[in-house]
């Protein structure tokens, strides 16, 4: 599923990127660009991550690297550095590429920062720049911005309580639900063969 979340968002960002040149005139820059999207195309996320700072470090204002860099960070799983990544480019290239908006305020939720997480996506669609798709994505920001923003306000009580070892096996378990009536919980436990 990463894989394909991966060759999406690259996808996105190409056809953001393809309707209009890039931001640099820098020859050695572009093929770093160039060389970090082949990585990410081959998941070597970090390889990306090395390539598109050479290629920000000749040229600063390089708004399209990074925001590869931003994406590959968010593959990483490297929340910070995707905040980091996309405010340089919403520094250098946010009136060129309002989609930044978007990418900033994925980024600033997913570190737990709803206010400022708020801000990008009301400027972003304040922009007026987005497919209905990305509309409905950056409302759905907003709508949890404002649930977490609630939840923390207003902590519920609650008791954490170790069930018995029939739950709490040696095994993987996963995927607990708990019936209708809340009368009894349902997992998978994943045996090894041998011993079933």
């Amino acid at each position: 599923m990463r894989k394909i979340y991966a060759g999406f968002v690259l996808g996105l960002l190409g056809l953001v990127i393809q309707a209009q040149p890039l931001s640099t005139g820098s020859k050695k820059a572009i093929q770093f660009y160039d060389l970090a999207t082949r990585s990410i195309d081959g998941y070597d996320y970090p390889t990306a991550v090395r390539l598109l700072h050479e290629a920000t470090r000749i040229d600063q204002r390089f708004t399209e690297a990074w925001l590869l860099m931003a994406d590959a960070y968010d593959f990483m799983g490297k929340y910070d550095s995707v905040v980091y990544a996309s405010e340089k480019a919403l520094q250098v290239g946010g009136d060129r590429y309002p989609i930044i908006f978007f990418f900033c305020a994925q980024a600033y939720y997913k570190i737990g920062r709803y206010d400022k997480a708020m801000e990008m996506a009301n400027t972003f669609l304040d922009r007026k720049k987005y497919t209905s798709n990305q509309e409905k994505q950056v409302k759905r920001i907003l709508r949890n911005c404002d649930f977490a923003r609630w939840a923390m306000a207003n902590p519920l009580p609650y008791k954490i309580s170790r069930m018995d070892d029939s739950i709490n096996s040696a095994y993987d378990e996963y995927w607990p639900s708990l019936t209708a009536d809340e009368s009894a919980i349902v997992f998978t436990r994943l045996v090894p063969k041998a011993e079933t």
